[in-house]
């Protein structure tokens, strides 16, 4: 669960309130023109008669290694965070597999306690993406923010009035991450339980 969650892109989803558009564009001197089964809308100045490309406001959606557009320092970190728990994860599935075959004692208390440092590192990455969704929604409405690429295609500076219309919302692939947590964590008990059984239990002892 832990790495089906961190390979998929379904954490956040960047969406934009077409009223709350609307009602900014009027506002603002802009004009909306809705493409694409009106799910993009381009942006233009009013008074512009040049032309040109303008500036695309997009439905986006994102994952650890992929968040919209930009990449920043929390992103970063939380693929880090990402990034040791897979290998901790893969690791874990060798030395399990091997202290099972071989009955080895250590090396199955050791499986335990990796799968417990790949629950808190898979913690550590839900929780950087928690709040950073925080951090964007209270500035949401600022436009100095530092997110101002995520659903913004094209010159930001046009869409720079519009951006308090954007909602950031999360999605499956968050929840599927903390599922694989607390599935981590049990796994790791059951490992560290695995162990005593191993150690204590004289008859499973001699089945193994």
């Amino acid at each position: 669960m832990l790495c089906a969650a961190m390979m998929t892109e379904h954490w956040e989803h960047v969406a934009w309130e077409r009223a709350a558009l609307a009602a900014l564009a009027n506002t603002s001197n802009t004009v909306l023109h809705w493409l694409l089964d009106d799910k993009v809308a381009k942006v233009e100045v009013a008074n512009n008669r040049k032309g040109g490309g303008g500036t695309f406001l997009v439905p986006m959606n994102g994952g650890i290694w992929t968040m919209c557009v930009s990449l920043e320092g929390m992103q970063n970190l939380s693929i880090s965070c990402a990034m040791v728990c897979l290998i901790v994860l893969g690791s874990a599935a060798l030395v399990g597999t091997f202290g099972v075959c071989k009955h080895q004692i250590s090396a199955v208390l050791v499986t335990g306690v990796m799968y417990l440092l790949a629950g808190l590192f898979a913690m550590f990455t839900l929780m950087i993406i928690h709040f950073k969704r925080i951090q964007r929604v209270s500035t949401r409405s600022s436009s100095h923010g530092d997110d101002t690429a995520d659903g913004v295609v094209g010159p930001r500076i046009a869409a720079l009035p519009l951006l308090s219309a954007r909602e950031f919302t999360t999605s499956w692939s968050l929840e599927l991450g903390w599922g694989g947590v607390a599935l981590a964590t049990t796994t790791s008990l059951l490992w560290i339980l695995l162990s005593k059984i191993m150690r204590y239990n004289p008859i499973s002892t001699m089945l193994l």
